[in-house]
């Protein structure tokens, strides 16, 4: 499936006890995480590192990600708690 001009691999997945909401690669095969909040939410981004560990630890979907790349991660939530943008430095 696309989306936002990626390609989803997993939704809803669990890795370490951690539940991405999508996993996706764009069209270089660069991993991407996405967190969607319907409200602020002041933990977002600690929860998108956590993520990010946890997926390049298992380095899952080796044959659909390229884990040379950098990855993104990505939320997106109708309002920010003004220590995301401290947290995302």
């Amino acid at each position: 499936m696309r989306w936002l001009g990626l390609t989803v691999i997993k939704r809803q997945f669990t890795v370490n006890e951690q539940r991405c909401d999508i996993i996706a690669v764009d069209e270089n095969k660069r991993l991407v995480v996405l967190e969607l909040k319907n409200g602020e939410n002041r933990y977002v981004v600690q929860q998108l590192t956590r993520y990010y560990d946890a997926l390049l630890e298992h380095k899952l979907f080796a044959d659909r990600v390229d884990y040379a790349q950098p990855v993104r991660l990505i939320a997106i939530a109708p309002k920010f708690h003004r220590d995301n943008f401290t947290d995302r430095k």
